[in-house]
């Protein structure tokens, strides 16, 4: 009798340790500032959403599996975001204002009870590029102006914008063709925050 007792104990008691869990939840808070990379100035009113990745070692937003809160700055470029994770996921923070860019997709991170993570961002540029072959003009004149415009014939008139960091300067190529002579040209085009600059090709 004391061995059956002894017997259906040491069952119970194999039972319920083979059945419990370890609790990977915890109660988590991330907070920071979203800040200008050029002026250093925190910015108010960006949007701010918290993704969580089930898998780990993402970047890029298609790899993230749920978006799981979202709040703004306030009028001093603050966020702050609480949170039940777990400790066997990672987390992302994604800033998103109108007129910037951001450094990456998300900012990640694993989960945590109080993280400080700042997320920079860059204010945009543009550059309207002309390109126009002018009289006198022949027909075998061509144009190849990497990556976008490869063109032959007389009658070349096109616009187009190419929107950039105002932190990153632009390089440009293009080969012009002329008489049976390609020439290559080159150009660096830089550009203030928010400012659209001009590059006229005219051959």
């Amino acid at each position: 009798m004391r061995k059956s007792a002894l017997f259906i104990t040491l069952i119970l008691f194999c039972f319920s340790f083979s059945c419990k869990k370890e609790n990977y939840s915890i109660n988590a808070y991330v907070e920071g500032y979203v800040i200008d990379v050029v002026t250093k100035d925190s910015l108010a009113n960006t949007e701010v959403q918290l993704w969580e990745d089930d898998r780990g070692g993402s970047t890029g937003l298609s790899d993230f599996d749920r978006k799981i809160a979202t709040t703004f700055t306030d009028a001093e470029g603050h966020y702050a975001i609480s949170f039940t994770g777990s400790k066997i996921k990672y987390y992302g923070i994604r800033a998103i204002k109108n007129l910037y860019d951001s450094i990456a997709d998300l900012a990640t991170f694993g989960a945590r009870e109080t993280f400080r993570m700042d997320y920079p961002m860059y204010p945009l540029s543009w550059l309207k590029i002309h390109i126009q072959n002018v009289l006198p003009s022949q027909p075998d004149d061509s144009i190849f102006f990497s990556p976008n415009v490869n063109k032959k014939g007389e009658n070349v008139d096109t616009v187009f914008y190419r929107e950039f960091r105002s932190t990153s300067p632009q390089i440009d190529f293009w080969d012009i063709t002329e008489n049976g002579i390609t020439t290559r040209y080159s150009q660096i085009t830089n550009c203030a925050p928010f400012d659209t600059c001009q590059l006229n090709v005219i051959y």
